[in-house]
């Protein structure tokens, strides 16, 4: 019997903790693709009733109330609106992605507005 394994706490993830997540993969898929010196920048958690992974203007990514779900919501505010709820990271990661690298996002901090 492992004692120092029964002595193990497991932590739940906060909100912030989860967002940051996310960020720094997003961050490091897009690097992957593109190769030059991209900026995790881009992505900025803000606070406010709901914490926000801000991608844009429009888009951003939230964890449900559920807890571990993900809600990407691309196009906030506008007219037509696409949004994704899941609890798989990698879909959620992969739905940023493939957002940002579609719409040629440009990635490093000093070309945000």
């Amino acid at each position: 019997m492992d004692v120092a394994a029964d002595n193990i706490l497991s932590f739940p993830e906060t909100e912030w903790s989860l967002l940051n997540r996310l960020a720094r993969e997003v961050g490091s898929q897009c690097r992957a693709v593109n190769g030059h010196g991209l900026e995790v920048d881009f992505l900025q958690i803000a606070g406010g009733a709901a914490l926000k992974l801000w991608i844009d203007r429009t888009a951003y990514a939230e964890i449900a109330s559920l807890g571990r779900t993900y809600r990407v919501v691309l196009g906030a505010n506008l007219p037509t609106c696409i949004s994704l709820e899941t609890s798989d990271f990698e879909e959620a990661s992969g739905f940023i992605r493939d957002y940002v690298l579609a719409t040629g996002f440009r990635l490093d901090a000093g070309d945000r507005a």
